[in-house]
């Protein structure tokens, strides 16, 4: 994340320390706007979404939001290590849908993409002839038909609910 950042500003960076963290604050209407993926990919979209949509760089997605300018937190907990140990495996299934979502961003250059293949292949979590998948994006909130999600669920309730009657 941060070498995007850099290779977009031309300074070298640290700012991003929680990117895969879900330790980030954000009013209620910026939620309500963005797009997300889903799984382990989710915090990092949160972040390209709002690289994309508001940095400057690609035109905005929302000019209002854009105008009033975007603010975000980032919440470094006393203890990172707040999660039991998973291993080596379970960082392999959770590194790829993160750097998915960095590999296939609009502002990612060829250099970068490069780096993250090399870096999956190196770390075990992609095959050399694998494509790196892209991440299922969850349209943004305020777009979700509110009726129709409702009515799915009556339907489709059993089959979500690991509560037994």
């Amino acid at each position: 994340m941060n070498a995007l950042l850099s290779d977009k500003t031309g300074f070298e960076t640290e700012i991003i320390r929680t990117a895969n963290a879900g330790e980030h604050a954000m009013t209620i209407k910026l939620a309500e706007i963005l797009p997300y993926a889903s799984g382990f990919a989710v915090e990092p979209q949160e972040l390209i979404s709002i690289f994309e949509g508001f940095g400057g760089i690609l035109p905005a997605t929302h000019q209002v939001a854009a105008k009033q300018g975007i603010e975000i937190f980032q919440v470094e907990t006393r203890n990172p290590h707040l999660h039991e140990e998973r291993g080596r495996m379970h960082l392999r299934r959770m590194i790829l849908p993160v750097l998915s979502v960095i590999y296939h961003s609009a502002l990612c250059n060829p250099e970068i993409r490069q780096q993250i293949s090399k870096g999956l292949i190196d770390q075990g979590a992609l095959q050399p002839e694998e494509e790196i998948p892209r991440p299922h994006l969850i349209p943004a909130p305020k777009k979700v038909n509110v009726q129709s999600f409702a009515s799915f669920m009556r339907d489709h309730l059993p089959t979500y609910s690991a509560l037994e009657e």
